[in-house]
């Protein structure tokens, strides 16, 4: 029963974790647009294998980690950068359609790209696991750490499915929303990176 346990905290870590807006999510949704949801679907098999590497190295290395925040602070700055970096090329794609980004072409290897690019999962993933098992609702241990990396895959998978069968009712009942999702996107990564930013100003004071 313990390792039912591991597996619904885990899931309701990424349930809630992704469940807003994000780069992956609104991307899939960008995808299932503009290619269609078999696409969408290689780029959340990409994505949800980089996710579930990323929560195996976060709950096997979280005491580490922890002992070491350095790191994460590291992680943290490359993610702000990427996720500026990924709101200029969206910005450049709604300002002209013929410009062509790698990272949406709906395919594995797409998928694996950003979700590698997404360094911000992984002091998520530390935080949350650490956060359960000071509570003692998660024991970081074997086999108990492989039902947590099944449970996060599973969450991750789950609700990005939600938002490509989401994207396609968008796409039947708001053409318009199709039409600017790469302005959208750069404004979105924008915020994202700004909230970031913001944050680590904070800490640092």
């Amino acid at each position: 029963m313990e390792l039912v346990y591991t597996v619904f905290w885990a899931m309701s870590m990424n349930l809630l974790g992704f469940l807003a807006p994000g780069m992956m999510n609104m991307t899939a949704v960008k995808v299932s647009m503009e290619h269609s949801k078999k696409q969408a679907f290689q780029f959340v098999f990409g994505t949800t294998t980089i996710i579930v590497l990323q929560a195996a190295m976060a709950i096997s290395f979280s005491k580490f980690l922890l002992q070491n925040h350095h790191i994460i602070d590291y992680l943290t700055y490359v993610g702000v950068i990427v996720l500026f970096l990924l709101s200029f090329l969206f910005y450049k794609q709604a300002k002209n359609s013929d410009v062509k980004s790698g990272l949406t072409n709906g395919t594995f290897l797409s998928g694996i790209k950003m979700a590698g690019m997404n360094m911000m999962a992984i002091p998520f993933f530390v935080g949350y696991s650490t956060m359960l098992e000071h509570k003692q609702l998660i024991h970081n241990q074997l086999p108990n750490n492989i039902f947590f990396v099944i449970g996060a895959g599973l969450g991750f998978f789950i609700i990005m499915t939600v938002y490509i069968y989401f994207a396609q009712i968008i796409q039947k009942k708001a053409s318009s929303i199709a039409k600017n999702i790469n302005g959208i996107l750069a404004v979105l990564f924008l915020a994202l990176g700004i909230v970031a930013l913001v944050k680590i100003a904070i800490d640092i004071v």
